[in-house]
């Protein structure tokens, strides 16, 4: 009997030789099984499926490809590639416990037209093609909710794709970069996606709605990476690798910019040959970056200047009148330079010094201050400010700080509870599971951090018991004294765990009918050793008593 991993949630399940399908006795999902004709092809299984589950759908689907390499009518390899293609993955349902499937990677292409999933059902056999039409009817399903978000929502122009979160779980500088560029578009009326921000308040279930409506529609895509590997960090490389097949369709109307810092444009992945890339480090890389995507996207709205300047003569409007003009530009080191020319004829200019800041925070009106990623309440021109501008303007500002300080600790609580449920979700072992569950007592009281914290416990407990049970019920099969003993002592650490007291019973009563068999062959050996000494004994005697005999005979002759 081969043990494969589930493909839901990931649990270790039976695969029985012989059976197509099987149910998962962690999540109890019944699933089609692979053939698993060798120990290489159960290697390649696990290792796909474990791709997969992680999100790294294109690697997972070569590693596929190589199962069919040598089985090409495993009807399980192909349905895997159109998981693959689909972008599939299995959550739970809080509600009902059950798996099912969620949709990363929405195609224009329904599920039946995919010429994987006729073979898969070419090569199924009858319980298995049940159960790949009655998938295949549910992710269609969902193809038809995304494409009707789809529908519903303006285009995208512009769609901003890079890392997050380094390994430590803090914000990457490619998420600072990104939102910076967001912002500055949006401000000139382009519509960008950023996942960051454009998903911000969307429920879990409309975030591929949204991602694909972006895909599908921008004009331009912006991958960022500061690092070689953010390039291929999953849900970047899952993000360009669809883009570049829309690129590939658009007829010249779509393209990819890759923007790269700290390597050599020869590090970019090589299918970003022949797009023009940008460094992020070179000066005036974010003034050149907008410039060529508002020409891309085929417009560009001059704003009007802040209103509001003021200034004791010509000379000082004019410099506020040009420092605001840099600020629309997001020129910000001009911008702070002639607010600075203002304030040298003008040294209690509250515009200067409120113009000032605005270029420190990056706001080119006084809303963007909400955009800012730190509170700004330690730069001096602020505290010039709130002293000189009035109490209404300082209130105004404090309100700007208090709202980015309570944004700042809600997007670290979000932060790590996201990175909570992403770990509870791909946890396959009691260790992950209580990883998981450290990373949700981090955030007590956030959302229902509390409560899944205790079902991922939960969740470990039962994997840790059911190790136990599963390698106490290998042991058994060994059908000797010492794997019985073995299996027994490991039941005895999960007494009350699903049939644990019946199979302890069956150990103690095969190690007894052992005992019994051992004693028994003993005595049985003790009595045939003891019969076997009792006739040598016996022929002994006999031939000392026919020497004796002779002796007799011999001495009465003599005489």
């Amino acid at each position: 009997m081969a043990f494969i991993n589930c493909k839901m949630c990931g649990g270790t399940m039976e695969n029985t030789k012989g059976l197509s399908v099987g149910v998962c006795s962690h999540c109890g999902t019944l699933q089609t099984l692979p053939r698993l004709g060798n120990e290489r092809i159960a290697t390649l299984y696990e290792c796909a499926d474990r791709m997969r589950r992680n999100g790294e759908f294109d690697k997972a689907a070569a590693v596929y490809e190589k199962v069919l390499a040598e089985e090409r009518t495993d009807a399980e390899a192909y349905w895997s590639l159109v998981l693959c293609s689909y972008g599939i993955k299995y959550v739970e349902d809080l509600k009902t416990g059950s798996r099912v499937p969620s949709i990363n990677r929405a195609q224009s292409r329904p599920v039946s037209e995919d010429e994987n999933f006729k073979s898969a059902l070419k090569y199924a056999d009858e319980y298995q093609r049940e159960l790949y039409e009655n998938e295949a009817k549910v992710i269609g399903g969902l193809q038809k909710s995304i494409e009707g978000v789809t529908l519903q929502d303006a285009a995208f122009d512009v769609f901003i794709s890079c890392k997050e979160d380094d390994k430590n779980w803090r914000r990457t500088q490619d998420s600072v970069i990104a939102n910076d560029l967001y912002n500055q578009l949006t401000h000139e009326g382009v519509k960008v996606f950023y996942a960051r921000i454009t998903l911000e308040n969307r429920s879990a279930e409309e975030h591929e709605a949204y991602r694909f409506a972006a895909l599908n529609t921008a004009k331009v895509m912006v991958v960022i990476g500061t690092e070689k590997d953010y390039f291929k960090a999953p849900q970047v490389r899952n993000d360009w690798s669809r883009y570049l097949l829309f690129v590939g369709s658009s007829g010249g109307r779509k393209t990819v910019i890759p923007a790269f810092k700290g390597m050599h444009r020869s590090c970019l992945p090589e299918e970003f040959a022949g797009f023009y890339a940008q460094d992020v480090s070179k000066p005036g890389f974010m003034q050149e970056l907008i410039r060529g995507i508002n020409k891309l996207v085929g417009y560009y709205e001059a704003k009007p200047l802040a209103e509001g300047t003021a200034g004791v003569n010509a000379n000082v409007t004019a410099h506020l009148n040009r420092a605001h003009q840099f600020l629309e530009e997001g020129n910000w080191y001009k911008a702070d330079e002639f607010f600075e020319l203002a304030l040298n004829e003008d040294p209690e200019n509250v515009d200067a010094y409120l113009g000032k800041l605005m270029a420190f925070a990056h706001a080119r009106r006084r809303e963007d201050f909400y955009n800012c990623p730190e509170p700004f309440d330690t730069n001096e021109n602020y505290r010039i400010v709130e002293k000189l501008g009035g109490e209404e303007l300082a209130a105004e500002l404090r309100g700007y700080i208090d709202y980015i300080n309570e944004r700042n600790k809600n997007e670290y609580l979000a932060g790590i509870y996201n990175k909570a449920v992403s770990a509870m979700n791909v946890a396959m072992t009691d260790q992950t599971y209580i990883s998981a569950a450290e990373l949700f007592k981090k955030v007590p009281g956030f959302q229902d951090a509390d409560e899944l914290a205790e079902k991922c416990l939960e969740k470990a407990e039962a994997y840790r018991k059911n190790t136990i049970y599963t390698t106490a019920m290998m042991q058994m099969q060994q059908n000797g004294l010492r794997g019985y003993q073995e299996a027994l002592e490991s039941l005895e650490k999960i007494r009350g765990w699903r049939d644990v007291e019946h199979q302890i019973s069956i150990c103690r009563r095969s190690i007894d009918e052992i005992n019994e068999m051992i004693e028994a062959d003993r005595q049985e050996r003790k009595k045939k050793k003891a019969s076997k000494r009792r006739k040598v004994l016996a022929i002994v005697f006999g031939a000392l008593a026919v020497v004796a005999a002779a002796i007799v005979i011999l001495v009465l002759t003599m005489n």
